[in-house]
C-alpha cells in the first residue's frame, strides 16, 4: 500500500503547471530521449488515446483542439519534470541521444539506465523493460484494438470488387489499344509512322453484362 500511495502521490510530479521551459516546443532529440518516460505515464497516454478517438469519431481536426492543448501540456509537463526532478542524468542522456543520433538506443542505453533509475527511485514510475512500449500494450483484448472490429468483412459494404473489376478493365482497355496499335502497324507497314492510329467509328468495347 505504502508503494501505492507513493506511486499515486509521485505521478502528480509529471503534472505540475508549467515553467515555460519548453514553451516554443519540444526538440525532436528531447522527444526521442525520453520516449520512455511517455510512454510510462498512464495519465499522458491518456491524452494521447483520448485525441486519437477525438480525431476519429469528429472527424474533423479543427473540432479537437482542446485534446490537442492536453497532449502537447501533458508532453511538456512530462518533459520538464524529468529535468526538474533529474537534471543531471537528463542532460547526460540529451547529450548522447544528441551526439549519437543514429543508433542512440544501442549506445546510450546506460545514460537510460541512470535516468531511469533516477526518475523510477524519486517518483516511483515504472517504465517498461525494454526500449519501446509493445504496441497495443494498453489494451487486453485479444489482440483487437476495438471492441468491435470496423475491419469486420461483412459489417459494412466496402466496395472492395469495384477496385478488382476497375483493375480488369483497365487490363483488358490496355490489351486492346496494344492489339490496335500492333494492327496499325502491320497495315501501315512503314517503321517511320510511329503515330497513333485513328480511332474507329464503333471501337470494340466491353461488355459490361458478361463475365
Amino acid at each position: 500500500l505504502y508503494f501505492i500511495e507513493k506511486n499515486i502521490m509521485s505521478l502528480s510530479e509529471y503534472e505540475k503547471p508549467l515553467e515555460g521551459i519548453f514553451r516554443d516546443g519540444i526538440p525532436a532529440p528531447v522527444l526521442r530521449a525520453l520516449a520512455p518516460l511517455y510512454q510510462a505515464l498512464p495519465n499522458l497516454q491518456k491524452q494521447v488515446e483520448n485525441a486519437r478517438d477525438c480525431y476519429y469519431w469528429r472527424a474533423n481536426p479543427n473540432k479537437c483542439l482542446e485534446q490537442d492543448v492536453a497532449v502537447v501540456t501533458g508532453f511538456m509537463q512530462a518533459s520538464e519534470a524529468s529535468f526538474r526532478l533529474c537534471p543531471q542524468q537528463s542532460s547526460t542522456l540529451l547529450k548522447c541521444h544528441m551526439t549519437e543520433p543514429v543508433r542512440a538506443l544501442y549506445f546510450c542505453r546506460d545514460e537510460e539506465w541512470e535516468w531511469r533509475s533516477c526518475l523510477m527511485d524519486k517518483t516511483g514510475v515504472r517504465f517498461w523493460p525494454y526500449a519501446n512500449a509493445p504496441v497495443g500494450a494498453s489494451w487486453s483484448n485479444g489482440g483487437q484494438t476495438e471492441d468491435f472490429h470496423l475491419e469486420d468483412r461483412f459489417f459494412y459494404e466496402n466496395f472492395s470488387w469495384w477496385r478488382r473489376k476497375a483493375a480488369m478493365l483497365a487490363i483488358r482497355s490496355r490489351e486492346l489499344e496494344v492489339q490496335a496499335q500492333r494492327k496499325h502497324w502491320l497495315e501501315s507497314k512503314d517503321d517511320a509512322t510511329l503515330a497513333f492510329p485513328k480511332p474507329t467509328l464503333a471501337p470494340a468495347g466491353i461488355n459490361m453484362m458478361k463475365n
